[in-house]
């Protein structure tokens, strides 16, 4: 009588290895490796490029009589364009006719501010500089110590340490504590309605678009042809 050997064959047949997949990290059902196609940096449209802002920042210099200024006499003009653009706004419709003093004692026109960067621009060169505005406010405490500026920022009921965040270009600023976050909204929310009832409503561009048609009028006839000249 023959005796039945177990089988062991499956038992011991050894199983075939699985290929070891490479990271799929990033990689879409698409199999794009997307992580590794990420942009070196992206701009925001609210804002200058860097390439941009240094030139403005050149320029500001040049007009301010800093072409070959020391870095420290450089930092003093950036805080007073901060300082003086927090109290009057970025608004391109505002006159920049005042001035600021450095901390050196050097009298600086406001009017440097739109011949560098253009009207257009402004608030976006100012948005390029978020960063390094927010800490020149915070830490030099300036906007601390200007007595109309806080009373205007105590209506609101806003701290006077939290005061510089009302500055228009700072909004979404990722520095924010929420106590600056807080005072930023509440300047920008008075700003936004007291801005649209001196305009009836009406948007800037609309208001802009009227004055004009309304200085063409004021010219005569044919002065919208001579604002704008057939090109041949």
């Amino acid at each position: 009588m023959e005796r039945n050997e177990p089988n062991t064959t499956e038992q011991t047949k050894p199983k075939p290895k699985m290929p070891v997949a490479e990271s799929t990290v990033g990689v879409g059902s698409s199999g794009i490796d997307w992580d590794k196609l990420k942009p070196v940096s992206v701009s925001y449209e609210d804002s200058v490029t860097d390439a941009r802002k240094n030139d403005i920042w050149k320029r500001l210099y040049d007009r301010a009589g800093l072409s070959s200024g020391s870095e420290k006499e450089r930092q003093e003009i950036r805080l007073g364009v901060y300082a003086y653009c927090c109290k009057n706004g970025t608004s391109r419709e505002g006159s920049y006719e005042g001035e600021f003093q450095t901390a050196s004692g050097k009298i600086v026109p406001a009017s440097i501010i739109p011949q560098a960067a253009t009207r257009m621009h402004i608030r976006k060169f100012m948005r390029a500089n978020m960063m390094d505005s927010y800490e020149a406010l915070k830490k030099s405490k300036i906007m601390e110590e200007d007595g109309r500026f806080i009373a205007k920022a105590g209506a609101l009921g806003i701290a006077p340490e939290a005061a510089f965040a009302m500055a228009d270009w700072l909004t979404d600023c990722p520095n924010f504590t929420p106590s600056e976050a807080r005072a930023h909204d509440l300047s920008f929310t008075r700003s936004i309605d007291r801005a649209r009832r001196a305009r009836d409503g009406n948007s800037l561009e609309a208001v802009e678009e009227g004055r004009s048609e309304r200085n063409m009028r004021a010219q005569g006839p044919g002065a919208e042809a001579q604002g704008n000249p057939v090109k041949f």
